[in-house]
């Protein structure tokens, strides 16, 4: 079987996509998106994509794939879910010198600055509790285009604080001495399951089932676990697997 699968991707988040000195694509996703097409018999084209711009497209069905998608009745109107592939952990980095005592997520709205997002972001139920349904926290709150606009208005003193996957964060303050010497991690939201999301209406039935035998297999062969190690971080398998696998439907709708 031959197929076609467009990913829409973002360069600017390490360690899971960015693009190398050599303008090369790299990360534990793009390895995974790639390992998951192979196995399905399909070629995968990454496009260079904003976060919320690839949510568009994949509801257009000009991109069929994205990932660190949270499933939510909006989007299953368009999408249906593969994985998950991550236990995505949200962490709040701001200015160690701003509001000390918002330490805690219930202590949020008592921080005094303004905190980054990058537009289309969800991140389950703790982040809608205290960030997107809390009034005194939705004001301070200013939609960014991508995560590289995020961190670079964070660094310039533009935005005072930013929430992020926590493990990308933990790589972005080691490897940038003027993240580290300024800001720090003030909290982490609980973890919650990201998934591919498939834009089921322009893939076929025969490669969704494709999809769903690549990625149990990928499971089953601890394919999840080996691409994290090769970037020299560790996975929670034990927490991944006590989430639901979610395939994709392999019948007409």
């Amino acid at each position: 079987m031959a197929c076609s699968l467009n990913i829409g991707l973002s360069s600017d988040f390490p360690p899971y996509h960015s693009k190398n000195i050599g303008r090369d694509w790299e990360g534990i996703t793009v390895d995974l998106a790639l390992i998951l097409a192979e196995k399905a018999g399909c070629r995968l084209k990454i496009i260079e994509l904003p976060w919320a711009r690839s949510i568009k497209l994949l509801e257009s069905g000009d991109i069929q794939l994205i990932s660190h998608f949270t499933p939510t009745l909006e989007r299953a109107k368009y999408t249906q879910f593969l994985g998950p592939h991550h236990i995505e952990k949200v962490a709040f980095i701001a200015n160690s010198s701003i509001s000390p005592a918002a330490n805690v997520p219930a202590l949020l709205s008592q921080f005094d600055g303004k905190i980054g997002i990058t537009r289309g972001d969800r991140f389950g139920q703790q982040f809608d509790q205290y960030v997107l349904n809390n009034e005194l926290v939705n004001t301070k709150l200013v939609d960014i285009r991508n995560n590289r606009d995020r961190v670079s208005m964070l660094l310039i003193g533009r935005l005072d604080g930013i929430f992020y996957d926590e493990m990308s964060a933990q790589y972005l303050l080691a490897s940038n001495s003027r993240l580290n010497n300024k800001y720090a991690i003030r909290f982490s939201l609980q973890g919650s399951p990201v998934y591919w999301g498939v834009s089921y209406r322009h893939v076929s039935i025969t490669v969704r089932q494709a999809l769903n035998k690549a990625w149990l297999t990928m499971r089953e062969q601890n394919m999840i676990q080996a691409t994290y190690q090769k970037y020299g971080l560790m996975v929670d398998m034990q927490t991944l697997v006590d989430f639901p696998v979610l395939l994709l439907s392999e019948k007409n709708e």
